[in-house]
């Protein structure tokens, strides 16, 4: 049930990205809903934080990207394999947790998209690419967070089950 609920949450994230929130943009980067929800699920009480997260969210993302399957699969894998490290070795504060993984991943994921785009000469600077780019979006995500995290945790409230969800 979890795994499922899970799965759906992350697609529809990515459809929501794809769609109407990339549109939005802080500077020149849009919000990262998927890295968001990935790592809010990743983070709810009921969930054992676990990188195998990243794996599916970098997959499902892949399906509407022009990037290398490669590129988000690390990337999103490597956010949520620090979420799960942040939260077992270092805070037990999930809020905390989920804040520091985000802008962590956010600097990670966009940090490697566009390591890929400027090693295939892309015509972006690199204090370009931070300026406009990495740390718009990690204020971008860093607003959106809670908001998310909060959305989501009431709604696994409400879809599952109660011996699942305590």
């Amino acid at each position: 049930m979890k795994l499922g609920f899970g799965v759906v949450l992350l697609f529809s994230a990515a459809l929501f990205q794809v769609t109407l929130a990339g549109r939005i943009t802080l500077l020149h980067s849009p919000a990262n809903l998927v890295l968001i929800v990935m790592l809010a699920w990743n983070l709810l009480d009921f969930n054992t934080p676990d990188w195998r997260w990243g794996v599916v969210a970098g997959l499902i993302l892949s399906l509407f990207s022009f990037l290398p399957v490669w590129v988000l699969l690390v990337g999103y894998t490597l956010a949520a394999a620090l979420s799960q490290f942040l939260q077992q070795r270092v805070w037990q504060v999930r809020l905390l947790t989920l804040f520091a993984s985000v802008a962590l991943g956010t600097f990670l994921i966009e940090g490697i998209s566009l390591g890929y785009l400027w090693l295939n000469a892309s015509p972006i600077g690199l204090l370009d690419a931070f300026n406009l780019v990495i740390l718009p979006g990690i204020v971008f995500n860093m607003i959106l967070v809670l908001p998310i995290y909060t959305l989501i945790n009431e709604l696994s409230k409400i879809l599952i089950p109660a011996e699942v969800n305590p």
